[in-house]
């Protein structure tokens, strides 16, 4: 449960990241609705289920000491 919370935090910062680098140019391109709209993506990802392990490009080590 823990591994899918850390997992979860780390994907949605990099997704508020990605938001935040691609607002200004979305914004003047399609209007500010569609850059409102970006912010839909990382609260998607907060209460989506965690990703397929067979989805994943290459295995991740554990956080933490290992017992």
């Amino acid at each position: 449960m823990i591994g899918w919370a850390v997992e979860t935090i780390a994907a949605t910062t990099l997704l508020m990241l990605l938001v935040l680098s691609l607002r200004g140019p979305v914004a003047r391109r399609f209007g500010p609705q569609a850059a409102y709209a970006l912010w839909a993506l990382p609260a998607l990802r907060m209460i989506l289920p965690p990703i397929p392990d067979t989805w994943r490009p290459f295995d991740l080590p554990p956080i933490g000491p290992t017992t």
